[in-house]
């Protein structure tokens, strides 16, 4: 899934990294509609797809500044979703803690997404994953080789 002002399927269920690798090499700013963060639409629709497997483990890992626009729905809806189809999601939160700025490629200086901490708090622990925050690409390093753990868990997956 990739989201913005919308929700889209992007990426099939799949284990083969290249393909995941190549797929998400193929994304850009842009792609969609930046005016918006549907999280929760992201969520629901991410957990359809995975509603008919019969994967052992299901893990849906989100990453996001976690501040949902207005017209999203409410929180609460994804999250007893996951909960009611076994899915644990671990979120991963970008952006600052505090008012900074950042030159985006396309829009220039803008202000640097504030992180929603405790909504992403929230969605991780209410579906038995857990929130990870980063704030750089050091920080991503690390909970990119915690993910080797999400692996293990979904090696035995049949999508």
């Amino acid at each position: 899934m990739i989201f913005a002002k919308d929700a889209v399927s992007r990426i099939p269920l799949t284990l083969d990294k290249k393909i995941i690798n190549n797929l998400i090499g193929s994304l850009y700013i842009g792609i969609l509609d930046p005016d918006g963060t549907v999280l929760s639409t992201a969520i629901i629709t991410a957990a359809n797809r995975l509603k008919k497997s019969d994967a052992k483990s299901k893990i849906m890992i989100v990453l996001t500044d976690g501040a949902p626009s207005e017209t999203d729905v409410d929180p609460a809806l994804a999250i007893e979703l996951a909960q009611k189809l076994g899915i644990k999601i671990y979120t991963v939160g970008i952006g600052s803690d505090d008012d900074q700025l950042i030159m985006h490629p396309v829009l220039g200086m803008i202000a640097k997404p504030r992180i929603n901490k405790a909504l992403l708090t929230k969605i991780a622990h209410q579906t038995g994953g857990k929130f990870f925050l980063a704030r750089n690409s050091k920080d991503m390093r690390t909970i990119t080789q915690l993910s080797m753990h999400w692996k293990k868990l979904a090696r035995n997956t049949d999508f």
